[in-house]
């Protein structure tokens, strides 16, 4: 409020550390955009978000998540190709917060 005359419905750490509440590192950000830029599980099998792979197909989908509905990318046959695929789609779906 004080920085910015308003305050914003929700907020994203720049560097995603929640500890560091410097003003140089706060944004407004949508729940979608927030959630974009967290950090990768511990759980993720594959190094990078929003990759996982079907066994019924055989293949590897893309699948991103931009204001409660889920966007499919589409299926590959290998792990590289998707990952490029969903490095560009967050890219393009999320700008700066990818």
């Amino acid at each position: 409020m004080m920085h910015n005359g308003y305050f914003p419905k929700e907020i994203d750490h720049i560097d995603r550390n929640p500890s560091n509440n410097r003003i140089e590192n706060l944004r407004e950000a949508s729940a979608s955009q927030n959630a974009a830029n967290r950090n990768i599980r511990k759980t993720n099998k594959f190094g990078v978000k929003n990759v996982s792979f079907v066994a019924s197909k055989g293949k590897y989908r893309v699948q991103i998540r931009l204001n409660n509905k889920n966007i499919h990318i589409g299926y590959f046959k290998d792990l590289e190709s998707a990952k490029t695929s969903a490095l560009q789609s967050m890219v393009k779906y999320f700008g700066e917060f990818a």
